[in-house]
């Protein structure tokens, strides 16, 4: 029988090939077979697009978006199709849509912009730009493009809408009342409208006037029971609360605890939960109030108001988790585990069961009873042995299955039907995501036998938090304790429940998946650059919850079944060894030289700088090790130290478990002086006496100055007229410099890029060739440079991170945006003069894209940089 997948492998081959006629024949081929692959659509689509049969493209796209509405690469190349055509007002919903289902896709962002920007309506740039942000839960950024767009003119209900929740959010009340005030102003009719605004104002102690808006809310709606029943308790509140202020609560209350009139000071500690909203001073009280009362043994008693004032619903998690955080800083760590276990749990009454299949394989039989919850006998009668040497019709079955992907901010009404009917908790999954180093404290001591010595994590030197890009503002703590406890903890999310894995399998590309046993088998799946949690699975329900879309591939999770199936034998064993795990820290499997230096070499510091070395088994070094690990980390003996060649990923997945590894990957966001210095001092000794000799003859004798790092781009996000930019700049530079030196910094791609710049620059101008060098010897050139000239991106880290040299930073406009991180996670770090956006012209689309620039605004402000070292 012929498989649509077969075809869609087939398409993709020939796209791969340039035969694009015979791709689109494939493809309707497989889409004939299966009219609903979201993936033979939109691939028909981008066939059909290259070779000019646009309209078709559109219809296919459409057809794929039909089929799967959370793709936002579908909606991202449909929205091309209307930019190349010129209908920008078509394209620009497309683009949001693709940003509000994948927010870290820097080329869906770019997209938008430039469409926006043709579109010609300022004002409508920024609340485009507003909507995005509203979508990925950016407040702060949803804020600014509203009030942006209002200065413009805006004069939309909308606007005011998502502008007054993201005020409520981040609680400046004040400012949310003046919003919602202008939203039922310019809708009068919105219920939602009314009901926060009533909400803010009680929480604000403005009962009357609360009472105002709802009643003014009903005037307009008299058939809304939410209103009526809202307004209906701020009457019974007016009755019975008296006028007393937030700080008048607080400062009695704290004077009765003194006092020792513990029940007395839990009223007031009552009222205060029930009346103030957590934040600023009043947040600061209310923690201090709770505090004091744990402090003073009331711990019971305090859950007990708690379960009051917030009814032990689940819905209200949020408003428990502050006072459990801040007694586990406060070190009353016994106390946060009694607070947390009496959080409010899930009340699933009954959860549906699964639908099995009658006609699975016998690789769906291992792949069951491995997710099975009690272990049993492995009893199957297949022969493992064999396993390996079908290890392409095992990844051909599980590729053929289907999973069902949610993404946790984009969840529609179904989706969180979906969600109830398994039992799984909206909010224990949320709180799955957060990071922090009390709540792993709280996670460790939950088995803990003897809770009046309660377990800490060794806080030496603690993690960094920032306020610059939310990818990194949050630190990754987890695979400290990993690294200390030799567990990764975490929650059911569908009990509440803490539980802990010491099992792990690697499936290359930093992708690590961690298996938990709790209700249901589940998976939580750690990736990206930063180490972080990207979504959980559970095989069994054929479900994946990403925190994001861009893990919602489900090639990962069939290669997971994949590998697991093939080397059973292998996984089988490791799942029942009885031997301490080894503890394996990754190291040079992100395919990236910057956060090699910035998240991999800089964790394994972060764990050196706790004195946590020694407890970890194996350092095993991936193919991406741009600078010996070795030599950057002595104190490590060799006989730990493992190095894994390039091989593939299912040779990779079965390496680890012949170890018996439990892996992890530690990442540390912010760059000390004490780093870069130990780096350049390896990068040094790596150098021959006769390298380093010529650079010092270059600077102390031949009176070379200034000495500029010139930075050469060739495969991808390359300046286009570098040849002739780059030239001029120089010659520009030596009329005022005429000693002036230049190193050439690139891979050995750029030489004809080189020798190009060469025929052009004045004879007399000393040129220094550092294409395709060892690295080591690029650093110790960074550091012997005056100034530099670099495109965002490995030759920035040398010259900028690793050397703190000034110099001018450009790139395209999406790689433009990093100056928002880039000096904050550099300890005193020298600014790099980044371009302006308005300074380059994206050549065509993608966060990698070429581009183009006037070399006369790098020269200006290269000029300034010497000017001021003069």
């Amino acid at each position: 029988m012929e498989k649509a997948a077969n075809y869609l492998i087939k398409g993709n081959q020939l796209k791969r090939e340039g035969k694009w006629e015979e791709a689109i024949v494939s493809y309707r081929r497989a889409i004939e077979i299966n009219p609903n692959s979201a993936w033979s659509h939109h691939n028909l689509g981008e066939a059909l697009v290259k070779i000019g049969i646009l309209d078709e493209g559109i219809i296919s796209y459409r057809r794929a978006i039909e089929v799967n509405p959370k793709s936002a690469w579908s909606y991202y190349e449909l929205a091309e199709i209307f930019a190349t055509k010129g209908e920008f007002d078509a394209a620009i919903p497309n683009y949001r849509r693709a940003c509000e289902l994948e927010s870290n896709f820097q080329v869906f962002s770019d997209g938008l912009e430039k469409a926006i920007e043709h579109s010609g309506d300022k004002g409508q740039t920024f609340f485009e730009q507003a909507k995005t942000h509203f979508a990925n839960r950016l407040w702060q950024e949803t804020i600014v493009s509203c009030r942006q767009a209002i200065e413009m003119g805006v004069e939309d209900y909308e606007c005011y809408r998502i502008l007054a929740w993201s005020l409520k959010k981040r609680r400046q009340w004040n400012k949310a009342i003046a919003a919602y005030y202008k939203l039922i102003e310019l809708n009068p009719t919105d219920s939602d409208g009314y009901y926060w605004l009533g909400d803010i104002l009680r929480r604000q102690g403005k009962l009357e006037e609360a009472i105002a808006v709802s009643q003014q809310g009903l005037e307009k709606l008299p058939e809304n029971e939410v209103l009526a029943a809202r307004l209906k308790q701020f009457i019974e509140e007016q009755k019975t609360h008296p006028k007393e202020t937030a700080k008048h609560c607080f400062n009695l209350g704290m004077q009765l605890v003194e006092n020792k009139k513990f029940e007395e000071a839990i009223l007031y500690y009552e009222k205060l939960l029930r009346w103030q909203p957590l934040v600023g001073p009043k947040f600061k009280q209310c923690m201090r109030f709770g505090i004091a009362l744990v402090q003073a043994g009331k711990v019971a008693r305090i859950i007990e108001t708690y379960h009051k004032v917030f009814q032990k619903k689940i819905e209200n998690l949020d408003d428990y988790y502050p006072l459990m955080i801040r007694l586990a800083n406060t070190d009353l760590i016994t106390e946060a585990v009694r607070f947390f276990r009496e959080l409010p749990k899930p009340q699933i009454q009954k959860i549906e069961p699964v639908t099995e299949n009658n006609n699975s394989s016998k690789y769906d039989a291992i792949w069951n009873w491995f997710n099975q919850t009690q272990s049993s006998e492995f009893n199957l009668e297949i022969d493992l042995d064999k396993l390996e040497f079908e290890a392409e019709e095992i990844q051909q079955h599980f590729q053929n299955q289907a999973l069902n992907f949610l993404i946790l901010h984009l969840l529609t009404p179904e989706d969180k039907v979906l969600l109830e009917k398994w039992g799984i908790s909206l909010e224990y999954t949320r709180l799955i995501k957060q990071e922090n180093n009390s709540l792993e404290n709280i996670y460790i001591n939950c088995f803990n036998d003897d809770l009046s010595s309660p377990r800490r994590r060794t806080q030496l030197h603690p993690q960094r938090n920032f306020n610059c890009w939310h990818v990194i503002n949050n630190p990754i703590e987890f695979p400290q304790t990993i690294a200390e406890f030799n567990y990764m903890y975490a929650l059911d999310p569908m009990t509440g429940k803490v539980l802990r894995s010491n099992q792990s399998f690697f499936i290359g590309d930093c992708l690590i998946f961690y298996r938990f046993v709790g209700k249901e088998v589940f998976y939580i799946a750690v990736g990206s650059f930063t180490g972080e949690k990207v979504s959980l699975y559970f095989p069994k329900l054929k479900l994946v919850i990403c925190y994001n879309e861009g893990h919602a591939n489900p090639k990962n999770y069939h290669n997971l079944a994949t590998y697991i199936v093939t080397y059973f034998e292998d996984v089988n064993e490791y799942l029942n060894n009885s031997d301490r795990r080894k503890l394996t820290s990754l190291i040079g499997f992100v395919r990236n030289l910057g956060h090699y230096f910035w998240q991999d070499l800089n964790g394994v510091y972060y764990l050196s700088k706790n004195h946590l070395l020694e407890k970890i088994d194996y350092f095993t070094v991936g193919p991406c090790e741009y600078l010996e690990f070795a030599s950057v980390f002595p104190e490590i003996p060799a006989n730990k130290i493992l190095k894994l060649e390039e091989t593939s990923e299912a040779k990779m997945f079965q390496f680890f478990l012949k170890k018996n590894s439990f892996c992890f990957r530690v990442t540390y966001n912010f760059i000390t002086n004490n780093y870069t210095e130990n780096i350049r001092r390896v990068a040094l000794d790596k150098c021959s006496p006769e390298f380093t000799q010529n650079l010092t003859d270059i600077k102390e004798n031949q009176k070379v100055y200034p000495l500029i790092w010139v930075n050469l781009r060739n495969h991808n996000k390359s300046w286009i007229s570098q040849v002739k930019g780059y030239a001029n700049i120089v010659n520009k530079l030596r009329e005022d410099y005429p000693n002036i030196g230049i190193v050439f910094d690139g891979w050995i791609d750029c030489q004809n890029i080189f020798n190009k710049i060469i025929n052009r620059l004045n004879p007399e101008i000393k040129v220094y060739n550092t294409l395709g060098c060892p690295l080591y010897e690029s650093i110790v050139w960074g550091n012997y440079i005056d100034a530099y000239i670099a495109i965002v991106g490995s030759g920035l880290v040398i010259t900028s991170w690793l050397n703190d040299k000034p110099g001018v930073a450009y790139a395209n406009r999406g790689h433009l945006k990093q100056k928002n991180f880039w000096s904050k996670v550099k300890e005193k770090a020298i600014e790099p003069d980044f371009l302006d956006f308005d300074d380059v012209t994206n050549a065509g689309g993608g966060g990698w894209c070429n581009f183009q620039l006037d070399w006369q605004v790098i020269y200006q402000k290269m000029f300034n940089i010497l000017a001021t070292k003069k």
